[in-house]
C-alpha cells in the first residue's frame, strides 16, 4: 500500500498467545496489524506532489523505495525502525520480502503494459466512484482518482517493474526486485514425522523443500488428503530451504530432538487433523488448486490401530422413564483380529473422553463404553462375556461431530466424523449407527455414510451382531415420483425391487415428513416381483383417508421437498430405508432415477412418465449448458465465461415476467460465499439453435477471445467467478411464489471437476484445468450431469 506515515512508531503487534484453556490452538507467533494508513498510495504530508518514485539518490531519505523503513531508506524527517532495518539486514528475510513484494505487484498493481481495461486498481476505483457519486452529487473530487490512476499508480508501476528490477543494477540503491514467480514451479516434500517419539502426535510434521534457486511463495497453496492446511498469505520458502509445517506450532517448538524450536526453522501452524500410522496419500496444491506434488508414506500401525474397531454408535436414544435420554449414549469396540488384544492406554480424546482401562479383549469380542450404567442398565441385558465400562465424560453430539479414538502411544486409531442426517431413523428414534463391515482394512471409510447402516432393531444391539436380523433381502428404491400432476390427476410414487428375489414392503411406510415416518403404511402381504415396479396413488392411497394404511394422509409438494421409505414390522420401523429429495417440478412431469456413468445416481426431471416399468431418459433443454471455461491457461480469472444454447425449434424467451431463467452457481463448500448469480434482463430471448455467453469480464473476454463469434449476445456476471477445483453450475427458471419465497425448476446442471482426484472417483479430465481447453458437451440432447457427455476441446465460445 506504500504507507509513508511514522514507520519509527505507526504499527500494532499481536502475539497468538497459546492458553491451553482459552486459545489452545494459539501458536505464540507474532503478526502485524494495519493501523493509521491514511498516507498510502502516494500521500505524504511535508513532501509536495504525489510520492511515487522519489528513492533521492544520494540522500539518506526515500520515500518511494522498497526498503522504506530502514536505516538507509529513511522517512524524509529522518526517522526510521529498527525493527525494520534487522529484517532487510537479514539476507534471507529480505529475499523472502522481495519474493512476497512481487507476487503482490503481479497478482495486485499489474505491470506496466496490463491493458487498462484489465487493471484492477483502476477498475476498483471506478466501481468505488460511481458508489459514491449517489452521496456526494458533485464531480470536484474526481481529479484527485485521476491523480491516484496517473500520477501513482502509473509511475509507480514504472519504479518498482523496471527501475528496482534486478536486471536494472545500474538504478542507484536498486532494490533487486526478482522476476515474476513461474507458473509451474516446483516445491518438493521433505521428511515427515508421523509418529513422534515422545507420543505426543501433536508434535509431528511436514517438511517443503525448495529446490529452486529463488524463493518461492506458497501464499494460498493448500495441502489435502490426510491433513487439510491453507498456507497463509506471505508464505515464502527461501532458495534451497524448508518449512516446517505442523498441528500444533507449540507442541512442534518443544520438542525434544530436532526438528525443533530454537534452531531458526521456519515452521507453520496449525494443520487440521493428523498424519495416519497406517500411511496414506499428502497432496500439495497450488493456489489455483493445480496438484504440484504428492507425498505417500507406508505407516507403521500398532496392534491396537489394526485390530481394534468402533462398531456401534447410539448417539441419540429414544426418550427414557427415569433418566435423560442421553444417557442412554454408548459406544461398541470390537476386537477384529484373531489374538487376544490389550486395551491399556487407549483412549477416546474427541466427541467424548474416557480413557479404558487396562483389560484384554479377546479375538471377535465386544466391550461397550457408556455414558451412565446406571441407565444403560435399564434399558439392555448383555451377553455374560460383554464388559460395560463408564461413564465417559462428555455427551455425544446428537447433530454429528468428530470421534476420535488413540492408541496407547496418543497415534490415533480412528478418527471420523458422523452426521444425524445420514440416516433420520438414527436421530432420536432409538436405532444405533451401526459399521458394516468391521474387518475392512482402511479406517478412513469410517467418516463415510456409506460405511454405516442403522441397526436392525430399535435400541440397537450392544455387545452383538445384529446383521442376521437386517430385515431386508435385497434393495427397493423411491424410483419416479409425480408431484406436480393435472388438474384432477393424482400425484403418484413408483417403488423399484433392484434384486432378482420377490421383496414383501408389507408394513413398510412412507412419508414425506422427517419426523414422522410412519404417515402411510403399506398394505400387508405387499410384494415386488424381482426387478419388478409398484406404484402407489395420491388418491387411492398415501393422501385416501378411507385406506386403513393412511395414518397421516399426505401429497407430494409441487415445490420440492424429501420422500421417505422405511421398512416396518408389526407396526414398527425396522433399518432398511430410502429417501430421494426433488426440487420444484413442472406441471406433469415427473422425477426419476437415472444412472450416470459414474455409477451414482442422479434424481431428475423424465422426458416422459412412466409408471409401473423402466425409467426414460432424462428431461434435457430447451436451454442447455454447452461449454464452460472455468480456468483459462492465461490464470487471468477473467477470461472465464459460460455459453448456453437453445437446442429447441423454438425461440425461447429467458426474462419476461414470471418466466425468467436464472443463471446460479453454487459452491460445494457452505461457507465459500464467492459463487456467481445472474438474472436475465427482461425482454431477453434466445432463437432455435441459437448461443448465449455469460463471462466474468466483456473486456477481458473480448482480448482473450477476440475470434469469438460477433453475432452472440453476451452478458457480464461481474463478482464472484467459477472455482477451479470443481462446483455446481445450474440453469434455472422460476415456479411457485409461496409469500416471500420464490421456487426454481431445474433446466440443466453441471457438477464439473478438474480431474485431480484419484481414478475412478474422478471421471472428469484434467485438460481443462489451466491448459488451454474448455469443458465442451459431446452431444447437445444428453443429460448435462454426466461426465460421459463432456470432452476437453480448444476454446469456442458461441460457435
Amino acid at each position: 500500500m506504500h504507507e509513508n506515515d511514522h514507520t519509527h512508531k505507526n504499527y500494532y503487534a499481536y502475539r497468538d498467545t497459546w492458553d491451553p484453556v482459552n486459545n489452545p490452538g494459539g501458536t505464540n507467533e507474532w503478526m502485524f496489524l494495519p493501523w493509521d494508513k491514511d498516507l498510502t498510495f502516494g500521500i505524504n504530508n511535508g513532501i509536495p506532489g504525489v510520492i511515487a518514485d522519489q528513492d533521492w539518490p544520494g540522500n539518506v531519505c526515500s520515500p518511494s523505495h522498497p526498503f522504506y523503513g530502514c536505516s538507509e531508506h529513511q522517512k524524509n524527517d529522518r526517522q526510521w525502525n529498527c525493527l525494520i532495518d534487522a529484517l532487510h539486514d537479514n539476507e534471507i528475510i529480505r529475499r523472502m520480502y522481495l519474493r512476497r513484494l512481487r507476487t503482490l505487484m503481479d497478482e495486485l498493481l499489474q505491470p506496466p503494459n496490463t491493458p487498462v481495461a484489465q487493471r484492477k486498481f483502476e477498475k476498483r476505483i471506478d466501481e468505488l466512484r460511481a458508489q459514491l457519486d449517489i452521496e456526494l452529487s458533485s464531480s470536484g473530487w474526481y481529479r484527485n482518482l485521476e491523480m491516484i490512476k496517473t500520477d501513482y499508480l502509473t509511475v509507480r508501476r514504472r519504479h518498482l517493474f523496471e527501475k528496482h528490477s534486478i536486471h536494472n543494477p545500474g538504478y542507484d540503491q536498486n532494490a533487486g526486485i526478482p522476476d515474476a514467480q513461474p507458473a509451474n514451479v516446483t516445491v518438493n516434500f521433505g521428511a515427515i514425522d508421523f509418529n513422534p517419539v515422545s507420543g505426543n502426535q501433536d508434535e509431528e510434521y511436514i517438511s517443503l523443500y525448495n529446490p529452486n534457486a529463488f524463493e518461492v511463495d506458497i501464499s494460498g497453496w493448500s495441502l489435502q488428503g490426510g491433513v487439510e492446511h491453507l498456507f497463509s498469505p506471505g508464505t515464502v520458502i527461501p532458495r534451497y530451504g524448508r518449512l516446517y509445517v505442523t498441528p500444533n506450532a507449540v507442541a512442534f517448538r518443544n520438542r525434544l530432538i530436532s526438528p525443533r524450536g530454537g534452531l531458526k526453522l521456519l515452521v507453520q501452524g496449525n494443520y487440521k487433523g493428523h498424519l495416519s500410522s497406517w500411511g496414506e496419500t499428502i497432496n500439495l496444491l497450488d493456489s489455483n488448486g493445480t496438484p504440484v506434488k504428492a507425498l505417500t508414506y507406508p505407516g507403521d500401525p500398532s496392534d491396537q490401530q489394526r485390530y481394534l474397531r468402533i462398531t456401534e454408535m447410539m448417539y441419540n436414544p429414544a426418550d427414557g422413564d427415569v433418566f435423560d435420554s442421553q444417557d442412554y449414549e454408548y459406544i461398541e469396540l470390537k476386537n477384529i483380529g484373531t489374538a487376544p488384544l490389550p486395551l491399556t492406554g487407549v483412549k477416546f480424546t474427541n466427541g467424548i473422553s474416557f480413557n479404558l482401562p487396562g483389560i484384554t479383549l479377546a479375538a471377535g469380542d465386544y466391550v461397550v463404553v457408556v455414558k451412565n450404567q446406571d441407565a444403560f442398565a435399564t434399558r439392555y441385558t448383555l451377553p455374560a462375556d460383554v464388559q460395560v465400562l463408564g461413564p465417559y465424560d462428555g455427551q455425544l453430539s446428537n447433530s454429528g461431530e468428530n470421534i476420535k479414538l488413540e492408541d496407547s502411544t496418543n497415534s490415533t486409531i480412528l478418527e471420523f466424523g458422523y452426521k444425524d442426517d445420514w440416516y433420520d431413523i438414527t436421530d432420536g428414534m432409538d436405532f444405533s449407527l451401526t459399521i458394516i463391515d468391521p474387518a475392512s482394512a482402511e479406517p478412513n471409510q469410517w467418516d463415510s455414510k456409506s460405511a454405516w447402516r442403522p441397526s436392525a432393531n430399535p435400541g440397537g444391539s450392544p455387545g452383538w451382531d445384529d446383521t442376521e436380523q437386517i430385515p431386508v433381502l435385497g434393495e427397493v428404491v423411491i424410483n419416479e415420483l409425480l408431484a406436480h400432476s393435472h388438474a384432477g390427476d393424482p400425484d403418484w410414487i413408483e417403488l423399484h425391487n433392484t434384486t432378482d428375489t420377490a421383496i414383501n414392503i408389507g408394513g413398510w411406510f412412507l412419508s414425506d415428513s422427517s419426523v414422522d415416518f410412519m404417515k402411510y403404511e403399506i398394505a400387508a402381504g405387499t410384494a415386488i416381483e424381482p426387478f419388478g415396479y409398484i406404484v402407489l396413488y395420491e388418491d387411492l392411497n398415501f393422501d385416501n383417508p378411507g385406506d386403513p394404511g393412511s395414518h397421516v394422509p399426505f401429497a407430494l409438494s409441487e415445490n420440492g421437498e424429501t420422500l421417505y421409505l422405511h421398512s416396518g414390522k408389526d407396526g414398527l420401523l425396522t433399518n432398511y430405508s430410502d429417501q430421494e429429495k426433488f426440487d420444484a417440478s413442472e406441471t406433469g412431469i415427473a422425477f426419476g432415477r437415472y444412472q450416470k456413468n459414474t455409477g451414482t445416481f442422479n434424481f431428475v426431471a423424465m422426458s416422459v412418465n412412466t409408471p409401473g416399468s423402466a425409467n426414460a431418459y432424462p428431461k434435457v433443454g430447451p436451454i442447455v449448458i454447452s461449454e464452460i471455461m472455468y480456468n483459462p491457461v492465461s490464470g487471468n480469472q477473467d477470461e472465464e465465461y459460460i455459453e448456453l444454447l437453445n437446442i429447441s425449434d423454438s425461440a425461447v424467451t429467458l426474462a419476461e415476467y414470471d418466466n425468467e431463467l436464472l443463471v446460479d452457481v453454487s459452491r460445494q463448500l457452505a461457507d465459500d460465499s464467492n459463487g456467481i448469480a445472474f438474472d436475465f434482463p427482461l425482454g431477453t430471448a434466445l432463437s432455435p439453435g441459437k448461443y448465449l455467453l455469460l463471462v466474468k469480464d466483456i473486456a477481458a473476454f473480448d482480448a482473450a477471445y477476440p475470434d469469438a463469434a460477433s453475432d452472440v449476445r453476451i452478458f457480464e456476471w461481474g463478482a464472484g467467478g467459477l472455482n477451479n477445483a470443481g462446483e455446481k453450475i445450474q440453469l434455472s427458471k422460476p415456479g411457485d411464489q409461496v409469500e416471500d419465497t420464490r421456487y426454481y425448476i431445474r433446466v440443466d446442471r453441471v457438477n464439473y471437476s478438474d480431474g485431480s482426484h484419484p481414478a475412478g472417483d474422478d471421471p472428469w479430465t484434467a485438460e481443462s484445468d489451466g491448459q488451454g481447453k474448455s469443458l465442451m458437451r459431446k452431444v447437445l440432447a444428453d443429460y448435462g450431469n454426466d461426465p460421459e457427455n463432456w470432452i476437453a476441446a480448444n476454446p469456442s465460445p458461441g460457435q
